[in-house]
């Protein structure tokens, strides 16, 4: 165990849990559009879906009446549920992690009602007794510094003692523009080599 760190600061969507990223390719191939025109829909629309502002239900009626996509707001919504699924192997390395004595922290981009979801079909929250910080319930989403600087204020640490894991580079810029010491996620294979290598396993 590292001696420095205390806290490890995990993102959530596509590093424990596949989230919105894959559902583009579902929609596009339902639709017959471009699966990087249906990720650019989205993902424009998310910024107020993630920060709180609308709910899922008006997330998906705008999308579906300003794209005049052929497609109801419930079927919408059971594609996007249906590609969350667990990362294989990286809550193994939060519990390993947790068992080697660090706290555990989440800090995710994510709306209300998908979290409520995946609350009721995955165990990954059981694993964060420190805090689990939402971007939907703080009004301010990574890569924003202000995000991070609410985390160390309320888990009352300074950046130099955690460890971010996230698989977006601007976030992980911003954090280590703050201090703090951060891995890019790629895998959890890779995520778990490079722990080891630098003494956290």
């Amino acid at each position: 165990m590292r001696e420095d760190i205390k806290y490890i600061i995990f993102d959530l969507s596509e590093v424990l849990l596949r989230g919105l990223y894959g559902t583009h390719e579902i929609i596009g191939k339902k639709l017959n559009l471009p699966a990087d025109e249906v990720s650019d829909v989205l993902l424009k629309a998310a910024e107020d879906l993630f920060l709180g502002r609308v709910s899922e239900d008006d997330y998906c009626d705008n999308i579906i009446k300003d794209n005049e996509w052929p497609v109801s707001a419930e079927e919408l919504k059971v594609i996007i549920r249906s590609n969350f699924a667990e990362i294989p192997g990286t809550c193994q390395i939060a519990e390993d992690l947790k068992k080697a004595g660090y706290g555990l922290v989440l800090l995710s981009v994510h709306a209300r009602e998908w979290i409520e979801y995946c609350r009721d079909n995955f165990s990954f929250e059981d694993l964060f007794e420190e805090k689990a910080f939402y971007s939907f319930d703080r009004g301010c989403q990574k890569p924003d510094p202000q995000a991070f600087k609410d985390v160390l204020e309320e888990i009352k640490a300074h950046p130099e003692e955690c460890l971010f894991i996230d698989d977006s580079e601007a976030n992980i810029k911003s954090a280590e523009n703050l201090g703090i010491k951060a891995i890019l996620f790629k895998g959890a294979d890779d995520l778990r080599e490079e722990l080891k290598n630098q003494s956290f396993l």
